[in-house]
């Protein structure tokens, strides 16, 4: 039995978006699409500029994935047309970019959205399909130093700032050089919003310092005052007191703090102007000692600089460096800091190097705006131990994979939670992660855990699944597990299933059409769990046959709702669900249990 859905009033705050109730009687048990048969079916279609007049696009890389071993690619001809033939029955989506075009996936509403799914039978045809390809954003300008000299061979960069709700690095960084006139020009940006950044080509080792243009008189004069003395009168001449800098990426409109930037918000086709200024900024150095909680002798240590906040893309450079590695008496220097907010992590894993027996951890939070830190001290303290079990829910009659090859990880924010990062010059990685292997027995134990909030991960392979993680009757898939210093936390139980739920129907207009210019999105009942990055929450477009599938959903009961648009941000936002609540539709799902709801769009 079919469910029935009337519109209600736009979201609050989101004008554009209008949410359709649902309401169904009865589920049904899923039927997987049949995709066998002859590759007799067809995919052709044009693609041309989002623009009037409506232009080809020749040259443009069409891809079509779904329903194949590996996607397929091929080349617009000049009138922009494209054909795929030899396809077997199923579902496809197909992409098409050129720059200085953003890309676009078929149905899409707008440039980096969800396209709509083609669904196609044995020898069946669609050869009318269009795809439209927006221009690209552009951002211009010129790089000058603090003297208003034009800096050629700069690296500027058009970062995009994470949203609620994704990866972090999960948009584009485009990049540019500036030219002999100190221009540069970042094309081809999709929408969205943007931190400009510029970076030095900086290379050589050691301290950079910086002598003012008052300094060089002084020394100058210095000199010219002991050449006229005589030799056995002449003074030494004291140095003059250099201050140390370092290169740190500056961003529009001039500052190297992300947090004083200007986020720039680019529609398609348009042209910014960024023009700033960069120049090398005051850095300082991190002096201290490492010592044991109970006086024992310090084993070998390297001590990590960890900055807080968001990582930053590889184009932003390099961070600082450790200039001395504690000795016996645990004493360290970071030379070339820039300044922001830092955290000093110091780990210690038992039996290495002459280390403890169990394992110690130890940080310091400090805060540099150009000047010295000395005195800093960092105290090991016993890191927090978790240890448990896993367990393989066979429910198929899958064999249970070797044990000996099953790592256990828990990783700090990874649902929702803050989180700090390291700077390591090469990429940014979550700061607070710690492994333990599972035994023989099944059993597992993970040591010198920081504080923080985590969550579990075991990577098995298919078909296997982590379907829970429960530490004291909490799914930390779900909420992050509070972890303290010293604390010691037994009685894990990781489950893994050979089973995936699906959730799967068709969403059809009041006159039996495909309605596939909708989302339908699922997320908890249990608005506890309204988390950003929740793996309890997904949305999809309906395919041309107007076919939704959600699968991999942990057990549990949820809403249903069809919308005429959503971000994917606004799935982090709980009050954004909230006002989703009224007008959506219950659905309980068991563990590997697959239902088919079909719902209807009343007065469509």
């Amino acid at each position: 039995m079919s469910g029935v859905a009337r519109q209600t009033p736009a979201l609050k705050g989101r004008p554009t978006y209008a949410v359709l109730l649902l309401l169904f009687a009865a589920t049904t048990l899923a039927q997987s699409p049949n995709q066998s048969g002859p590759a007799t079916a067809r995919l052709a279609g044009r693609i041309v500029a989002d623009e009037s007049p409506e232009t080809p696009v020749r040259g443009a890389i069409v891809t079509v994935s779904g329903a194949l071993p590996r996607s397929r690619s091929m080349v617009t001809d000049d009138n922009g047309a494209f054909e795929f033939g030899s396809l077997p029955a199923g579902r496809y989506t197909i992409t098409a970019s050129k720059l200085p075009y953003v890309p676009m996936a078929y149905g899409a509403k707008r440039a980096g959205r969800a396209g709509t799914p083609i669904s196609l039978g044995v020898g069946e045809a669609m050869r009318d399909l269009m795809i439209r390809l927006p221009k690209g954003a552009v951002v211009t300008g010129t790089i000058r130093d603090s003297q208003g000299e034009i800096l050629p061979d700069i690296t500027v960069s058009a970062a995009a700032v994470d949203q609620p709700g994704t990866q972090p690095g999960a948009r584009p960084t485009l990049t540019s050089v500036t030219d002999d006139r100190g221009m540069y020009r970042i094309f081809g940006i999709p929408p969205g919003k943007y931190l400009i950044g510029a970076t030095f080509r900086v290379t050589g080792l050691g301290d950079t310092a910086l002598l003012s243009t008052a300094e060089v008189d002084r020394t100058f004069a210095e000199l010219r005052r002991t050449a006229a003395m005589s030799v056995a009168t002449a003074v030494p001449t004291p140095s003059p007191q250099l201050q140390v800098v370092g290169f740190a990426p500056t961003f529009f409109p001039g500052t190297i703090s992300t947090a004083e930037s200007s986020v720039l918000t680019l529609v398609s086709g348009e042209q910014r102007t960024a023009d700033f200024a960069i120049g090398p900024a005051p850095t300082g150095s991190i002096e201290g000692v490492i010592h044991t909680f109970d006086g024992s002798p310090l084993p070998p240590i390297i001590p990590d600089l960890v900055s807080v906040g968001p990582p930053l893309p590889l184009t932003f450079g390099m961070g600082p460096t450790l200039a001395q590695r504690p000795g016996p008496d645990g004493r360290f220097k970071f030379s070339g800091v820039l300044p922001g907010k830092y955290t000093v992590l110091a780990r210690m894993q038992p039996g290495r190097g002459g280390g403890p027996a169990n394992p110690l951890w130890g940080l310091a939070d400090v805060e540099l705006s150009g000047q010295d830190i000395v005195g800093l001290s960092i105290t090991m303290q016993p890191g927090a131990r978790l240890s448990g079990r896993v367990v393989f829910d066979a429910a198929n009659g899958t064999a249970t994979p070797d044990l000996a090859t099953l790592r256990v990880a828990l990783a700090s924010g990874s649902v929702g939670s803050s989180s700090f990062f390291f700077n390591t010059g090469l990429t940014s990685v979550a700061m607070f992660t710690a492994t333990g292997l599972v035994r023989a027995d099944g059993t597992f134990e993970i040591a010198a855990i920081g504080p923080g909030a985590y969550t579990a991960s075991a990577p098995v392979g298919s078909p296997w699944t982590l379907r829970s993680a429960t530490v004291n009757g909490r799914d930390i898939l779900d909420t992050p597990l509070e972890v303290h210093p010293g604390e010691t936390l037994s009685g894990a139980v990781l489950t893994f299933s050979d089973r995936r739920t699906e959730l799967t129907g068709r969403l059809q207009t009041s006159g039996n059409l495909p309605a596939v210019d909708h989302f339908v999105v699922v997320f908890p009942a249990d608005a506890a769990l309204w988390r950003p990055g929740s793996r309890r929450t997904q949305f999809v477009r309906p395919a041309t046959d107007g076919q939704f599938v959600f699968t991999g959903l942990p057990a549990g009961t949820y809403l249903i709702a069809a919308l005429t648009d959503v971000e994917p941000e606004d799935l982090a936002d709980s009050s954004f669900l909230g006002q989703l609540v009224p007008a959506a539709a219950k659905v309980t799902l068991a563990d590997g249990e697959r239902k088919t709801q079909d719902l209807r769009i009343a007065g469509k």
